[in-house]
């Protein structure tokens, strides 16, 4: 009887004490750093990520940015290193559900089609340079 009890406790407590989407974000993580080759210096720990969302998440707040540019901003980071879109899209979904950002990215997320159209218009955009006079 001890033992079913104990048994029972021990299921439940790793049960409990494991994030549900962290295998997810694992895989998901797998897919998109493979294929970007020149993300050399990946900080793969999970909690480092959601800190450094989390940061990011502030700095937009804290900026009287919507959300969804937070959102558009994520992507795009991904996406210029050479994740493909539906990789990103992937990621970012699992990465924010493990750090407890799930509503975040589910109320900001317009779609793929959406988030991969501004990206291409960004990515396409000219960029003049900028000169310095000396007066």
């Amino acid at each position: 009887m001890r033992f079913k009890y104990f048994s029972f406790l021990l299921i439940l407590f790793i049960f409990c004490s494991s994030n549900p989407y962290e295998e997810e974000l694992t895989l998901n993580g797998d897919a998109l750093f493979t294929e970007i080759s020149n993300f050399e210096d990946i900080d793969r720990d999970l909690d480092s990520q959601c800190s450094l969302l989390e940061e990011e998440r502030e700095y937009h707040e804290n900026d009287s940015l919507p959300l969804a540019f937070f959102i558009e901003y994520e992507y795009y980071k991904y996406r210029y290193v050479g994740g493909s879109p539906e990789n990103v899209e992937k990621y970012l979904n699992s990465l924010f559900f493990y750090c407890d950002m799930g509503d975040v990215f589910t109320e900001n997320w317009n779609s793929l089609e959406y988030q991969e159209n501004l990206y291409q218009q960004l990515a396409s955009a000219p960029i003049e340079p900028i000169g310095i006079i000396d007066k």
